[in-house]
């Protein structure tokens, strides 16, 4: 449905467009009905105002969607850690006290406890993998005469993502960013920035070529089982999480991303004494 408000609202555009140019010629024409030429320029009006605000709904309501399966999936995902660190045996998430678990999900419910490395700003919003990472803000123009479709793609990303979408919006900057005033003054912006960030991203270090974005198994729930209670402790204390997690990290031969997931878990559980 809302592909289809996104479409259909394009449609409208160009029908409008069409009628539009249509009653300003026909209005041009000396034995023309000009009457019919204004119904024409109304219709077209309309058909443009209509298909834009469809379009942005379209447009809106399909990033609120994605954004609802992203959570879904953290949720998930840190849902499917917990029963598998329960059912390992030694390697089950610790068991804490229900006034900790609630202390740690009250966190995450209003922000202060990120659910996964992405939102913390451990990994690349891109691909999920650790790595340096540098805050980037990408953009893409297509041109529809009197209109334009924006796509940004903004926040922390690693050397490998940035590269390849400059790479990717400018290439599709130089051939469908110069078809409308609005779309044309972005694409000048557009290209030397996404340039600027493209060679600044070849200076910094690449991911490692086997990086995958962390993941909570059954062995880093054994590794980090002792800290359960120091990290829990920590965190409801009110101690910035990242330096939580870095300590952590270096304390434990993991990565900053993986005592996230682990802190995830620890709040995950269902917190019956």
């Amino acid at each position: 449905m809302d592909d289809l408000r996104k479409w259909g609202g394009l449609f409208l555009l160009i029908i409008g467009l069409i009628l539009g140019v249509s009653g300003a010629i026909v209005l041009c024409m000396e034995d023309s009905s000009k009457g019919g030429a204004v119904v024409m320029l109304a219709l077209g009006i309309a058909a443009v105002t209509g298909g834009v605000l469809l379009n942005r709904q379209g447009e809106r309501q399909i990033q609120e969607g994605i954004h609802e399966s992203r959570l879904d999936a953290i949720r998930a995902q840190v849902a499917r850690a917990s029963a598998r660190g329960r059912t390992a045996g030694p390697q089950a998430i610790p068991a804490l006290k229900p006034e900790r678990i609630e202390a740690l999900r009250a966190m995450a419910r209003d922000g202060r406890l990120p659910l996964n490395p992405v939102e913390a700003g451990l990994a690349c919003l891109n691909c999920g993998v650790e790595a340096e990472l540098r805050n980037v803000e990408l953009s893409q123009h297509t041109g529809l005469l009197v209109v334009r479709e924006h796509r940004t793609v903004r926040g922390l990303l690693c050397r490998h993502c940035i590269v390849g979408i400059a790479n990717q919006f400018n290439s599709h900057n130089l051939k469908f960013g110069w078809w409308g005033p609005k779309s044309l003054i972005g694409t000048l912006v557009a290209l030397p920035t996404n340039a600027s960030h493209r060679r600044e991203a070849e200076k910094m270090a690449p991911p490692d070529a086997d990086a995958v974005p962390p993941e909570l198994t059954p062995e880093l729930v054994a590794r980090l089982k002792p800290a359960a209670v120091g990290i829990a402790d920590a965190l409801v204390a009110g101690k910035e999480p990242r330096m939580v997690f870095q300590t952590v990290a270096d304390k434990f031969s993991v990565s900053p991303g993986e005592a996230l997931l682990f802190a995830a878990a620890l709040a995950a559980q269902d917190g019956k004494a």
